[in-house]
Parts: structure tokens; C-alpha cells; sequence
């Protein structure tokens, strides 16, 4: 079974999962290359 998540939950979840790695390489707290109109979407 495939759950479809977007949005701001799918946002949340992304950074989540990225979170140490762009704070080693880059520095950042969130993910800096989206742009305006851009949705996020996971499948679990």
C-alpha cells in the first residue's frame, strides 16, 4: 500500500530527512533550491 503525503506535511518530511547532511555540506537549515509554485510530494 502507497500513501501519497504533499504539502507542508511533505515539506516538513523532506527536510527531515536531508536535515544532517545540508547542515554538514551546506550549511543550511532547510532545503534552498525550491522555487515559488514547486510541491513537494513522498510516497511511503
Amino acid at each position: 500500500m502507497v500513501e501519497e503525503v504533499t504539502g507542508r506535511e511533505a515539506e516538513e518530511h523532506i527536510d527531515a530527512m536531508a536535515k544532517k547532511e545540508r547542515k554538514k555540506y551546506l550549511g543550511l537549515d532547510r532545503f534552498p533550491f525550491r522555487v515559488d509554485g514547486e510541491e513537494m510530494v513522498c510516497s511511503r
